[in-house]
């Protein structure tokens, strides 16, 4: 062997020498950085909860409900061992808490850490995550065996969607989907004797797996919503707290002009307002309080951070999986609390749909047992603006049932195929809430007659509606009301009975019922001092919202004097007939319209 041949070999037996002292380094520093980190973590736990002790449930304004429910559940088994041992209680193994975001559900955790006495473990899912491979998983496992160490512990995790998310989402080797993997098991192995509650929060709960959401896991899901008005006056007297406020300040008007706020949202406005006085203060170097005028300049430029669409995912999501039946009234406004009373005129029609519906959702087994047959549908129809979708939303609103309402633009949003997927998904969830009432605004929209020259893909539409009220899946303690304005396009297998059993056509009020809805919009004392009798004798041919529009026409005048200077200015009967010089039937101006169409295609034949 010569001196070339013995110093090649020398290099190769260098290089695994090297490799294998690298392969041994590698692993002793993952090994390290993940001890490393971990402990960086309960570090990090141990200052967040030092602060968390500070923070108790006076610092969160309002929620007594949802603040309750959560002491029921976490707080009283894990404080009072004995005692629910007695009755058999044992803490959930896991809570969701969900909700748009802003609302305090990580401020809750702290606030029942702090008041119980808890050991309270806050996880950032940032935290956990790692390029190397195995690395995330063994900080997760690191996690759970020092809540176990700390027991009784509460180990929260905000943001759970970032590895809670569905896993048919994820495609090839992600360490996502080995994570949610390894927490359902970190959770299933966890026993009531352990003391470790698993909480997580969320403002996209839509996007969690299903497995995390059966019972076992996380067997309490708690909504927090948007503060109601009571809840953001509380909100804002704990933010306004110490600071100059002048006479004029009034909460309550605040709390009224903040609907959809979250509490973040009056955290941050109550700052604005100080730092726009302060500045103002350090201007003209001199004090002065906070004013009602400042709230009101604020609250003018400051939008709310949850949208209408976020509040009606939260509500979907509410009806298919929220595993209780709690109201909250107190965050609807408007039309959905309007009662059959609210309604003017159409007494018959009105007491014969409550007795109807009341039979068919709550004496359900006494017509079983009398072998009545249940109606699947109530079909409204007539014309517009005489009151169909009111009438469907007061009948729900009188019989306290659920109401779930259909769009035909949400039903269109996904095509075709989506829109099949959603019918079956809104019948779904009517069965389960039930008793309900699902309505079906428009139905000629997605229900129009099927011709051989007709769509394939709308046909499915209607095939699917079909199959979903023809008794083929159960119907039972669920009525559909649809309301159309053109009766004659919507497909006659619909009409049938056995779907549509019930149709009602909705006519245009009479002289009574049109004093009854002038009643209605105009009070009492006001429709005596206009004379109600001979302004409804006027009003022919005016539907219900043409009397609304006439209502609104006459008081808008009677605001713009009071506005000027005149604020004893009451409405009269002059007014009103200057507003019905305005306001013309609607029915009338379709009419004119439709045979304006008719002369002009004439003439171009």
């Amino acid at each position: 062997m010569n001196y070339a041949e013995t110093m090649v070999i020398i290099f190769i037996l260098l290089g695994i020498i090297v490799y294998i002292l690298m392969g041994l380094f590698k692993r002793f520093t993952t090994n390290f950085s993940t001890s490393e980190k971990a402990s960086q973590v309960q570090v990090k736990n141990k200052k967040k909860e030092e602060d968390e002790r500070k923070i108790t449930w006076n610092d969160i304004g309002g929620y007594e409900d949802v603040k309750k429910e959560i002491r029921e559940y976490i707080e009283f088994p894990m404080k009072n061992k004995e005692l629910a041992k007695t009755y058999g209680l044992r803490p959930p193994k896991g809570v969701l808490l969900f909700g748009p975001p802003g609302c305090g559900k990580t401020l809750m955790m702290r606030a029942l850490a702090g008041e119980a006495k808890l050991n309270f473990i806050y996880v950032n899912v940032s935290d956990i995550m790692s390029k190397w491979y195995g690395e995330s998983e063994a900080r997760l496992k690191e996690l759970f065996a020092n809540a176990r160490k700390n027991s009784p512990c509460i180990l929260f995790f905000d943001e759970i969607d970032t590895i809670g998310v569905r896993r048919e989402t994820h495609s090839g080797d992600s360490v996502t989907p080995r994570l949610l993997s390894l927490m359902l098991s970190e959770i299933d192995g966890l026993h009531s004797d352990d003391g470790v509650i698993i909480v997580g929060s969320t403002n996209v709960p839509q996007t969690l797996d299903k497995a995390l959401l059966r019972a076992g896991r996380f067997d309490k899901l708690i909504f927090i919503g948007p503060p109601n008005k009571q809840a953001r006056l509380e909100i804002l007297k704990v933010h306004c707290s110490g600071k100059p406020l002048a006479e004029d300040v009034d909460l309550t008007k605040v709390a009224d002009a903040t609907e959809r706020y979250s509490g973040a949202d009056l955290a941050n406005i109550c700052q604005e307002v100080a730092r726009k006085v302060a500045v103002e203060a350090l201007e003209s170097k001199s004090e002065r309080k906070i004013t009602m005028k400042d709230f009101m300049e604020i609250i003018q430029r400051y939008k709310p951070s949850i949208t209408l669409q976020m509040l009606e995912e939260f509500e979907k999501f509410r009806l298919d999986y929220e595993r209780r039946s709690r109201k909250s009234d107190d965050s609807k406004e408007g039309d959905d609390r309007i009662t059959l009373d609210d309604i003017g005129g159409y007494m018959k029609v009105k007491q014969e749909l409550k007795e109807l519906l009341e039979l068919q959702l709550k004496y359900a087994k006494l017509m079983e047992q009398m072998k009545v047959p249940p109606i699947r549908g109530l079909l409204l129809y007539g014309p517009p603006g005489v009151g169909k979708t009111m009438m469907a939303k007061a009948l729900a609103r009188t019989l306290d049932v659920k109401l779930i309402s259909v769009s035909v633009a949400e039903i269109m949003y996904k095509g075709y195929e989506g829109a099949v997927a959603t019918i079956k998904e809104v019948f779904n969830r009517a069965r389960e809430n039930r008793p309900s009432i699902v309505l079906l605004d428009e139905l000629d929209a997605i229900a129009s007659r099927r011709t051989q020259r007709s769509n394939t893909e709308s046909s499915k539409l209607v095939n699917q509606l079909l199959t979903e009220m023809d008794g083929i899946r159960n119907l039972k303690e669920v009525v559909v009301i649809g309301t159309t304005n053109r009766i004659s396009a919507i497909d006659p297998a619909l009409l049938r009975p056995g779907r549509f059993d019930i149709v009602v056509k909705m006519n245009l009020p009479n002289t009574e019922e049109r004093m009854d809805i002038l009643e209605k919009y105009l009070g009492t004392e006001s429709c005596k001092e206009v004379d109600c009798k001979v302004i409804a004798e006027l009003t022919e041919r005016f539907s219900g919202a043409d009397l609304a529009a006439l209502a609104r026409e006459a008081k808008m005048k009677v605001l713009k004097e009071m506005i000027k200077g005149n604020p004893d200015r009451k409405l009269t009967k002059e007014d009103m007939m200057e507003a019905l010089k305005k306001i013309k039937p609607s029915t009338l101006i379709r009419s004119v319209e439709k045979g304006k169409g008719q002369k002009l295609q004439e003439g171009s034949l």
